[in-house]
């Protein structure tokens, strides 16, 4: 399975924290205004799953995900304790990624209807789960460059310091 994902997530961002604050919704613990930070993302790869890998192919360059290793170009990197979170949440950033245009598009047919809907509540969810993986995504390359000078993202995140 080949799937390519490419997110310009701003807007999102902002939609999350007007429709956040038009619904009066709770936030509970998640503070929709740090969703503006995130300006974009991009997977400039190819992915593919192969057991327990996840594989990123881009004209010749390969990086691979696992939980014990990241290859960049066929340069293993490998840390116990960072690997196996790297890989978690590069997993979840991309699970998010492929279930939100399902719940974008189910709740644009039902946008405009008065009154709450499931679509609007799976919304949501949906833009809550793809700012909190990206978020925590860029937090888990910050410390795989600390650990890594070979470091290359597959995730390609660009935030703004002044939201955070």
């Amino acid at each position: 399975m080949h799937t390519i994902y490419s997110l310009g997530l701003a807007a999102l961002a902002a939609g999350l924290v007007s429709i956040t604050s038009a619904s009066g919704a709770p936030a509970a613990s998640f503070d929709p205004h740090k969703c503006a930070a995130i300006q974009n993302v991009d997977v400039p790869y190819e992915v593919s799953f192969d057991d327990d890998r996840i594989i990123f192919n881009n004209h010749g360059r390969q990086i691979v995900v696992a939980p014990a290793y990241m290859e960049v170009n066929g340069r293993r990197l490998a840390d116990a304790n960072l690997s196996a979170a790297y890989y978690r949440n590069v997993r979840a950033f991309l699970h998010d990624a492929g279930a939100f245009p399902k719940a974008a598009a189910e709740f644009g047919k039902t946008a405009f209807l008065p009154g709450p809907s499931e679509a609007r509540q799976n919304f949501l969810g949906g833009i809550t789960a793809m700012c909190h993986s990206i978020l925590t995504l860029a937090d888990d390359q910050k410390r795989m460059r600390g650990a890594f000078a070979e470091f290359v993202s597959p995730v390609e995140i660009r935030l703004s310091s002044s939201a955070l």
